[in-house]
């Protein structure tokens, strides 16, 4: 009918103002009374038990974990009492000292509305009493007709731990509840254990997320709880607080108004699909010439070549993509791993060799990170900022406009407040907005409506909005590292120690993220897909669709081609080096070497396997050439196959 409908997908949340208001002395006092039987069960443990001490209350007591659930199949409470009871079966330490509380709703309106509601109830109290029977005082059950707020925050002080295990549920406010309260109430934060299937495991990314169903999965997640440490604890509630804090039930009901109100404003812009549906539908795939890298042939088309260029993405190619809860990168006084320093250094140390780092993060943490390596390049911010070999910094354009930057930030400030485990990154000349410590189906969807959000308002500014592998970024045109990748190998040919304009014969460039097929797609425009005159190599990191010519398995791959390729180095200045010289680096590394992949071929080769470009009968003075299976002309000494 020509409406236009909006649809905002926004987590709400609780008020804290109004729990505050629930923990006062007053309704305090009032919700002991409710809980009067748990506290004398708990005193009554005290006195007659050798207790642990826990990290998330730091007092000689009961570890308590705790949960309240309406009298509900769907609620899971039998599938948590069996991995509870396997716990202490398999765990004998937590026998003793631990309990698990369980508070059951039965209104009258509850027991009428679920059918089977008796049959729950009675296998609920079954199994309770088989586990106090096996393991006394290893579960307390109650059940009550109702549970109020102020004694559901006081069970929340006593609790080290909540588990939730419902199979099927909509809106449960308990586990923000249980966060805010301890946060208010100045306690140590405890743990929470989530469904998979609850709506709020998807908005709380600090909690351990479970599968209820799986019981040897959830019985490990409550050791992993039990023996969490107290600064992990802390960790994990303070992400979750901070999204608790920005999405109160005031904010959402705020947000929602504001929305409702520029509805009318909106009506008189022009719009324009966004690629829901169908519009956004698309199959991808791979050629059939896309393979994996024959690390074989690298080898052999490096060792005789006299000018080479490498060019390497730090993140996913030298070391991990995932780096965890925490992407250790970020931190200030993170190192790149030695192997991979001294690696580096034995390649740069050739004067054949041109090595290059391109990285989207800032100058200060890529020069912390590589600045040990002598003569190697370095090119930040996708080449914002770079430095060739140990020569100074350099700018790719200097004097640009950053003025929209404020306006990026703007708007990823609103995208950061809704969606938890997200956050922003001010660089020298970009705006980054990563989500992949947030849910990956949340975090995906809003980050595909902040990069349409981006692009209209950044419209009349010289930016580009990339998207990238967990990650939206805004950043100058012209700066990327298709362009920086193509600055870097004229350079390289242009000026290379007294001898100018000699062309590259080797260039390798190896990376994992989308903003490095920028760099795949810039080198084979200028080379060629198939150059005749040099050995072109693009490699991505991980079988996946890409403008790349072959693949490597993870970064552990690439390392071990990097140190082949440094091997060869160390025997490039014996002027007289035979296969023996590479058989004696072998037995230097045998014990490294793996049987299969990139591995087993370094070792067949430094072992002296054929190669089919090197025969040790040929004389010094030739070499063998495959193609025409005849014997030519070596080069210069400083360039021959040794």
């Amino acid at each position: 009918g020509g409406r236009h409908v909006m649809v905002q997908v926004s987590t709400f949340g609780v008020s804290p103002p109004l729990l505050e208001r629930q923990l006062q002395p007053a309704l305090a006092d009032k919700a002991n009374l409710e809980l009067a039987n748990l506290n004398r069960d708990l005193e009554a443990r005290a006195k007659n038990l050798q207790l642990p001490r826990h990290a998330a209350d730091g007092a000689g007591g009961p570890v308590v974990f705790a949960a309240v659930d309406f009298l509900d199949r769907f609620k899971g409470v039998q599938l948590k009492l069996l991995a509870w009871e396997a716990l202490l079966t398999n765990y004998p330490k937590y026998r003793q000292g631990y309990v698990l509380v369980q508070i059951m709703v039965a209104s009258r309106n509850q027991m009428k509305l679920v059918a089977d509601a008796q049959l729950v109830r009675e296998e609920i109290t079954a199994l309770a009493s088989r586990i106090n029977e096996r393991y006394p005082g290893a579960v307390y059950l109650e059940e009550k007709g109702s549970f109020s707020t102020a004694a559901r925050l006081q069970l929340w002080l006593k609790a080290s731990g909540i588990v939730y295990t419902a199979i099927r549920e909509a809106v449960n406010a308990h586990p923000l509840e249980y966060i805010t309260t301890r946060s208010l109430a100045k306690l140590p934060a405890g743990v929470a254990l989530l469904s998979e299937f609850s709506g709020f495991s998807r908005v709380l990314n600090g909690s351990l997320t479970i599968n209820p169903c799986n019981e040897a999965q959830l019985q490990v997640a409550l050791d992993q709880a039990l023996e969490m440490t107290a600064v992990e604890r802390e960790a994990r509630a303070k992400k979750d607080l901070a999204h608790i804090n920005d999405n109160t039930s005031e904010d959402w009901a705020r947000r929602f108004l504001i929305d409702l109100k520029s509805l009318k404003r909106k009506q008189e812009e022009n719009w324009m699909a966004v690629g829901f549906g169908l519009a956004s539908f698309r199959m991808i795939g791979m050629g059939t010439n896309f393979k994996a890298l024959d690390t074989q042939q690298v080898l052999i088309a490096y060792r005789p070549a006299a000018h080479r260029a490498i060019l390497l993405d730090w993140g996913g190619t030298l070391t991990p993509a995932d780096m965890g809860f925490y992407d250790a990168r970020e931190q200030t006084r993170y190192e790149v791993p030695e192997t991979v320093l001294s690696t580096l250094r034995m390649l740069c140390a050739d004067p054949s060799n041109n090595v290059m780092i391109l990285s989207g993060l800032g100058r200060d943490k890529v020069q912390a990170a590589f600045g040990s390596v002598p003569n190697l390049s370095l090119a930040t911010e996708y080449g914002y900022h770079f430095r060739i070999k140990s020569g100074p910094w350099q700018q790719m354009i200097p004097g640009l406009d950053t003025s929209w930057r404020e306006v990026a930030e703007a708007v990823m400030r609103v995208y950061t407040t809704r969606t938890n485990g997200s956050y922003m990154q001010r660089k020298g000349s970009c705006m980054t907005w990563k989500y992949e410590n947030a849910d990956p189906e949340f975090g995906a969807m809003q980050a595909r409506e902040l990069q349409y959000h981006l692009q209209g308002v950044l419209t009349a500014f010289a930016v580009t909005i990339a998207a990238g592998k967990g990650y939206i970024e805004a950043r100058p045109k012209g700066i990327n590292k298709g362009v920086m990748a193509e600055r870097f190998v004229e350079l390289a040919q242009g000026a290379d120690s007294g001898r100018p304009g000699v062309p590259l014969e080797f260039v390798l460039c190896v990376g994992d993220d989308s903003a490095d097929e920028l760099m795949f797609s810039s080198l084979h425009s200028k080379f060629g897909q198939k150059p005749a005159d040099k050995e072109l190599f693009t490699c991505t990191v991980g079988r996946k669709p890409s403008g790349a010519t072959s693949y490597l398995g993870d970064h552990t791959d690439v390392i071990e081609l990097l140190k082949m390729l440094s091997s060869l180095n160390a025997t490039k200045n014996k002027r007289f080096a035979s296969m023996g010289d590479l058989t004696r680096l072998s037995l230097e590394s045998s014990d490294s070497i793996p049987e299969s992949g990139p591995g087993a071929m370094r070792n067949n080769l430094l072992r002296g396997g054929h190669t089919g470009a090197m025969r040790k009968d040929l004389p010094s003075s030739k070499t063998y050439d495959e193609k025409s299976e005849s014997l030519r002309p070596a080069r210069r000494a400083s360039n021959s196959l040794a």
